[in-house]
């Protein structure tokens, strides 16, 4: 699968370019209002809905799923089949303890069912080009965990330039590779060079792991 995603300028997805994507919700209003918003963004070759992951036998490019109790072992069964599907969570209480498994188990995205839509929208986009997106609220959360069982590395002795940091920041303000790219005048290439130095440099397996390296260190306040 190649999670590239052109946009025209009108916000449609180029044809060639869109996937299918499975919502699994226990709430059928809830997770039929969902379908119908997706629906009219034009994104998506197919949107699937589900209250048992259980029962489904096709592959979707993406699992949307919208459940506090069910996200672990649905986010383990995705993973032990071997399936390469984007994985992005709805969350209603949030605890940091269900934030650093659903991290340890490498989702893509993490958002809040009180967020805006915009914020999913936001967050779709990024994992379609193969970012990761995590709200705020649970970035600041996994932070202060994370922040509890880790040592600080001196960031001096990481040797991080300055334009890694630049691009750095960017990343923790959630901007696209072509919006980094513009805002500093790189190409898309170099900002992905920079993102892979980065992530080689501090250690970290995601984007969740680098804006909470920036944050540890003063580079980036929440």
């Amino acid at each position: 699968m190649c999670f590239q995603m052109p946009i025209k300028a009108n916000g449609r997805m180029e044809e060639a370019s869109r996937f299918s994507i499975l919502i699994i919700d226990e709430d059928n209003l809830s997770r039929k209002g969902l379908r119908k918003l997706l629906l009219d963004l034009n994104w998506f070759t197919e949107i699937a809905e589900t209250s048992n992951y259980e029962s489904l036998v096709e592959i979707y490019d993406f699992v949307l799923i919208c459940s506090d109790t069910l996200a672990l072992s649905i986010i383990q069964k995705i993973k032990a089949e071997g399936n390469n599907q984007k994985i992005v969570v709805l969350l209603l209480h949030p605890s940091e303890e269900g934030i650093a498994r659903l991290i340890d188990l490498e989702v893509n995205g993490i958002v809040l069912k009180t967020s805006p839509f915009e914020e999913l929208i936001k967050c779709l986009q990024l994992v379609m080009e193969g970012r990761d997106f995590f709200s705020q609220e649970i970035s600041t959360l996994f932070y202060h965990l994370w922040n509890s069982k880790n040592p600080s590395k001196p960031i001096h002795n990481l040797n991080i330039s300055k334009r890694e940091v630049e691009v750095l920041i960017a990343l923790c303000n959630q901007k696209t590779n072509d919006e980094i790219a513009e805002e500093l005048f790189l190409s898309v290439s170099s900002v992905k060079k920079y993102r892979c130095q980065l992530l080689e440099k501090t250690c970290s397996k995601t984007s969740a792991g680098l804006i909470l390296f920036a944050v540890k260190h003063g580079i980036y306040k929440i």
